[in-house]
């Protein structure tokens, strides 16, 4: 279960640790801020594939973003594809990139074949030791991403034992297995841990959940099925192509608007088959009475295959032009002009395989000096890598070209004859095209510190931190493109190289103002903090954050806090560097309310934009936490927040800008001929021909644009309590509650209530857990909820129904039930059930039928897990 701050100070050293949130060390949580601390068993506890679906079970938590669902990111901060399917933590729903995500204490490289995402799911469970989670903006601690809060995955350091686990879980058409190791001795001044774990799950089919589909006509939705299905278009008039072919003799058979369509998306994935293997080491040892030092590396790589009809640029399915040379060529009869065709490649070759694999590697070291009995310094370095890169088998065009020109009926492709008509050996000719991303990123980090007593106050010791950190990180990115047939003589294509340093200075303070020997009425505790911190970074610019915190006891039952801070976001690896592989001047038409015609021909200008600035944000809480003396084992906490997010990154929409007059400073209305020069001097591609009079110039570069406004409140109330037949019971209700979220995507836009839109923040999540246990015996059952919310995307606009499902787990200590047992200190076996009543998703009228980042697709699933700590 997670545990608040209080329950954090009975699992820590207070003298020793230094909690995420702070640098300075002994306090048990950042002043004003809410620490909330998940451990090891209750990130186990239930099947979950990864820590990020554990930990998405938490209500401030969003799947919104990037998840392993998803091959393209959406909602607040997407601005890149998921192609290598990863999943990213995304605290608040506010967008992945707004949460910075540490391991041990150190920053990750980004992943993706953009940089633009951050996956966590390929952290090994085993080998954390808990989870420390802060959800309050965290910029003066950390510097860059902690706009909506930090999420630290803390390792084992030492371990002393033996401890393994075994799971086997399954769902319709589903199954997954996990196995994991963890050992290590502890003594007198040091120890070593070092784990091992296996986590595989199969794919899941569209075809295996009735409710996936595009045609959604039965339940009143929309008909999103393809059109690439045997269909003749001429002068933008469709002709269906009959179910046994079409040939010249029979062309009168083929009737003006009229249209196939067929079910493409439910054959595809809708989860990949994957499998994360992890190895980790940890050794920590002190020397002398002074110096402590601790070295740790993991290695963990995630592959994954799925089968799927879009994969990237890639397609089964495509619309092409036939030339008249085709020796299977049909016209419908009184047409002229060019013939396209969109055709199904699906029943001649079937569905496009992609796989991939995402490698990282981390070793970190670490020093720490007692300069005193009240001061100490540490020092620290990590370095860690990431290689990402997916594959993909697509349409070769050269081939598929030849193949549709051809006069001979034995080389030629029949587009016009029934599906399958073809056969598999005719169609892989074409689906010979080799498309190999990559991209790796190496992240080298130091940090030096001090920290320890300035002086004593009434109220205790006033404590300081300050230090620096450095950074560099370093990304190539490239990709393999051709026939498969050649591939291996074809080298690696570099087709973008960035790096990045960062320099950093801190400093914290902590001061107790009223405290156990000045306590008075109304005040038994009073204690503030500031931070600041200092980042230049060397491709944009630098930024200066603080942060304060206060806690006030009134008395010793309740805690109020509050925290106000600066938070920002740098500009992701590359997007200041220009020309970038994208950018363009391409010359076109598009819709112009200000053209007699309603269209005109101009330029528009994409790139990236070495005058980025960084995202910003303000961000303020309040909260408390009450634990009465006159009800022992009750817990209630409540915090309100608040986050101003601006600046965020984007580019305008070239189609409607024209027709936005709050893009009009992104609108350069009839540009000079020196306008353009400008642009095109960067070194960019020009795509089309400058025309005599250029009537526009959209910059649809990057540029910092709009913002959003987000309030709302979190909220739990737990007890625990015995009965008299030696049963210890545990209960508890949490949530989050948005009173707000607004968003505007231009600067001069006006906000717009974007809260319980699809994709976006939803105002309600709870979480309800009942637990029992009773000598051996123990049994727990959760109950999440998430609220309705509209789907925007439709006219009128659909309300999606509540999602409500129910988790059951029970148990026994095989140890304490049966004396056979006896050789291991703890041998648990537990069922566990997610989605006990196999919660059919709610309806959404989207092509799939479901909103992937809202539901669990899986329904039922039933694991059986076994533990042994020896």
């Amino acid at each position: 279960m997670a545990q608040s701050e209080g329950d954090a100070a009975q699992i820590m050293t207070v003298e020793e640790i230094v909690v995420t949130g702070t640098h300075i060390r002994g306090v048990t949580a950042p002043v004003g801020s809410d620490l909330t601390v998940v451990d090891s068993e209750a990130l186990m506890q239930f099947p979950a594939t990864s820590a990020v679906e554990s930990l998405n079970r938490l209500p401030g938590f969003a799947a919104i973003g990037y998840n392993a669902a998803m091959k393209t990111a959406v909602g607040p901060g997407a601005q890149a594809g998921n192609a290598s399917r990863g999943s990213d933590i995304n605290l608040r729903g506010i967008g992945p990139r707004a949460t910075l995500v540490l391991f041990d204490g150190a920053r990750r490289p980004p992943t993706g074949t953009t940089g633009k995402g951050t996956d966590s799911s390929m952290l090994p469970m085993l080998a954390l030791e808990r989870v420390e989670v802060v959800a309050d903006g965290g910029s003066a601690i950390y510097g860059s991403d902690a706009v909506a809060g930090v999420v630290n995955f803390v390792p084992r350091k030492t371990f002393d034992g033996i401890q393994t686990q075994v799971r086997y879980g399954f769902a319709d058409d589903y199954d997954t297995q996990f196995g994991g190791i963890v050992g290590g001795r502890e003594w007198n001044g040091g120890g070593f841990v070092l784990s091992a774990e296996i986590n595989r799950q199969s794919n899941l089919s569209g075809l295996d959940r009735s409710f996936f589909r595009s045609d959604l006509t039965a339940r009143g939705g929309g008909d999103y099925r393809s059109t690439d299905c045997g269909n003749i278009v001429v002068d933008g008039v469709s002709y269906a192509i009959p179910a046994g072919g079409v040939t010249p003799a029979t062309a009168n058979q083929l009737v003006p608007n009229t249209v196939n369509r067929c079910e493409i998306t439910r054959q595809a994935d809708i989860l990949p088959e994957q499998e994360v293997k992890s190895i980790y080491g940890s050794f920590q040892q002190e020397i002398g009475d002074r110096l402590t030092v601790n070295v740790r590396g993991l290695w963990s790589e995630r592959e994954w295959t799925t089968m799927e009809t879009e994969a990237g640029s890639q397609h089964n399915h495509s619309t092409v032009v036939v030339p008249e040379t085709n020796a299977f060529f049909v016209r419908p009869p009184g047409t002229t002009g060019p013939v396209q065709v969109g055709f199904n490649f699906g029943p001649d070759y079937g569905l496009i395989e992609s796989n991939g694999a995402v490698e990282y590697k981390s070793i970190g070291a670490g020093l720490e000096f007692q300069i005193s009995d009240t001061w100490r310094a540490s020092l620290k370095h990590d370095y860690s890598e990431i290689d990402d890169r997916w594959a993909t088998i697509g349409l070769f065009n050269p081939a598929l070209t030849a193949a549709l020109a051809s006069s001979d009926p034995a080389v030629a492709f029949n587009v016009f004859g029934p599906p399958g008509s073809n056969g598999y050996a005719k169609a892989s000719e074409l689906f010979r095209n080799y498309f190999d991303p990559t991209a790796m990123y190496e992240m080298s980090q130091t940090r030096v510190g001090v920290d320890g007593r300035l002086f004593d106050l009434p109220g205790g010791a006033v404590r300081l931190a300050l230090g620096g950190e450095y950074y560099e990180l370093e990304t190539v990115q490239g990709n393999t493109i051709g026939d498969v047939r050649t591939l291996p003589e074809r080298p690696f294509s570099v087709r973008n190289r960035f790096k990045r340093d960062v320099t950093s200075g801190f400093v914290e303070v902590f001061v107790p103002i009223v405290g156990n020997a000045n306590a008075i009425t109304g005040v038994s505790k009073l204690d503030f903090s500031a931070a600041v911190r200092y980042d230049d970074y060397s491709d944009f610019g630098s930024t200066s954050n603080p942060k304060f915190g206060v806690n006030w006891m009134p008395i010793d039952s309740l805690l109020v806090r509050a925290s106000y801070g600066t938070s920002f976001i740098a500009p992701a690896l590359g997007d200041t560097v220009s020309p970038s592989l994208g950018g363009a001047l391409t010359y076109a038409s598009r819709v112009d309310p200000l053209s007699p015609t309603g269209q005109s021909v101009g330029a528009i200008w994409t790139d990236n934009n070495p005058n980025l600035d960084p995202e910003e944000a303000d961000t303020y809480s309040i909260g408390l936490e009450y634990m009465p003396d006159w009800m022992p084992g009750l817990t209630l906490k409540s915090t309100y927040f608040s986050i101003d997010y601006d600046g965020q990154v984007g580019n305008i929409n070239a189609n409607t800008a024209l027709q936005n007059a709050s893009a009009a400073a992104f609108v350069t209305r009839n540009p000079t001929a020196a306008q353009l020069d400008a642009a095109a001097a960067t070194g960019i591609r020009i795509v089309g021909t400058r025309p005599t009079d250029v009537a526009f110039l959209i910059d649809a570069r990057l540029h910092n644009l709009g913002g959003s406004r987000m309030r709302g409140i979190d909220g739990s109330v737990g007890y625990e309590w015995e009965t008299g037949s030696a049963s210890v019971w545990s209960a508890e209700v949490s949530g989050t509650y948005l009173l707000k979220y607004e968003s505007a995507v231009l600067p001069d836009d006006p906000y717009v209530s974007r809260l319980d839109e699809i994709y976006n923040p939803l105002r309600l999540n709870l979480r309800a857990m009942l637990g029992w246990s009773n000598g051996p015996l123990f049994a727990e059952g959760v109950l999440n909820h998430t609220g309705g919310y509209k789907n925007t995307l439709v006219t009128p606009v659909q309300e999606v129904a509540s999602y409500t499902t129910v988790d059951l787990r029970v148990g026994a200590d095989l140890s304490r039930l049966f004396d056979a047992f006896d050789f291991a200190k703890n041998t648990t076996l537990s069922l566990e059930v997610v989605d006990l009543f196999d919660k059919e998703p709610p309806f959404v009228d989207i092509n799939g039928g479901v909103d992937l980042t809202a539901i669990n697709t899986l329904g039922r699933r039933v694991s059986l897990t076994l533990g042994v700590r020896l």
